[in-house]
């Protein structure tokens, strides 16, 4: 295994939308957040042998892998053992960004999950598809992935493109795709890295995320007095993905976070997993963590991610 005890997540590109994601986080997010993200570090992986880059970080790649083909009948060209390697080294959590309706960058998507778990990364992957997957390989290829991914979480392009602020285009839901994939895996690395009264653990991460099928994911920021009702609506109110609830979610991580002048009070950390709770129903096994951060003064920030769901 070569996650050890490293608490690194890794993002990762893949294909042109997995560029653009990458890039803006680059620009964007590590950027502005440098000093609080040594342990988030981005990646691009082109399906076309453009050589790996490697963003917002101190380490340099210059291998690549080639593929030819879709997921299900996938020729790996160039698959350099140094590749995997180097994306897998010193990481414990793997988020794959990728676009369900092209079929070279999710054979590549398939092929760099597969390495990861074969060392013990958590692999998230993030594809982005059309509402209703209506092409066939889109589809096949997305269940492909599925299967090799620990959790994987489907956000839909027109949901993208509503909270979009400019036209119609590709490029005007990439900051949307941006903020969500980067917030997500900044939440995670917040929540194992930070000191908290309730510390959630890489094996917390394992027990909700491992081979736990679809994901969503909610967030949340809010202040004043009702605070903790308030985010734990938003929290569990999914946007952007294709399933919008936790109804019938088995297993619940949920981080908690408020600043040093308001700290968690027991009767907003009962109001809030109880409320979680009756949203995921009686079989929701609930892991939770609470902290705190200077940054968010008076405020309570809520990370939710909702696994193994359940038929309703």
């Amino acid at each position: 295994m070569n996650t050890g005890d490293s608490h690194t997540i890794k993002i990762v590109g893949v294909g042109d939308v997995g560029y653009d994601t990458i890039s803006y986080i680059s620009k964007y997010l590590i950027v502005d957040q440098q000093e609080h993200v040594s342990n988030v570090k981005a990646f691009f992986v082109s399906s076309t042998g453009v050589p790996v880059v490697a963003l917002g970080s101190d380490i340099s790649v210059g291998r690549h892998i080639e593929i030819k083909g879709g997921a299900e009948n996938r020729e790996v060209l160039t698959s350099d053992q140094e590749l995997t390697d180097s994306l897998c080294r010193a990481t414990a959590i793997m988020f794959i960004v990728v676009e369900a309706d092209r079929r070279e960058a999710m054979g590549a998507a398939s092929f760099i999950t597969q390495a990861a778990r074969s060392v013990g990364v958590i692999t998230i992957g993030i594809v982005v598809a059309q509402s209703d997957l209506i092409e066939n390989s889109a589809k096949d290829d997305t269940k492909k992935l599925l299967s090799l991914s620990d959790s994987l979480i489907v956000l839909l392009r027109d949901k993208l493109l509503s909270r979009a602020p400019t036209s119609n285009t590709k490029g005007a839901y990439i900051g949307q795709l941006s903020n969500f994939t980067f917030k997500t895996g900044y939440a995670l690395m917040d929540s194992l890295t930070t000191r908290a009264e309730v510390n959630i653990s890489i094996a917390d991460v394992r027990k909700v995320l491992g081979k736990a099928g679809m994901a969503v994911v909610g967030t949340a920021v809010t202040t004043g007095e009702r605070r903790a009702l308030t985010a734990a609506q938003q929290v569990t109110s999914i946007a952007l993905q294709q399933k919008d609830n936790i109804q019938g979610a088995r297993r619940v991580l949920l981080s908690i976070m408020t600043g040093v002048e308001a700290g968690l009070e027991i009767e907003e950390l009962s109001l809030i997993t109880d409320y979680i709770q009756e949203r995921a129903g009686v079989n929701g096994e609930i892991i939770f963590g609470y902290g705190t951060r200077t940054d968010l003064k008076g405020s309570i920030s809520l990370t939710l991610i909702a696994t193994d769901f359940s038929p309703l």
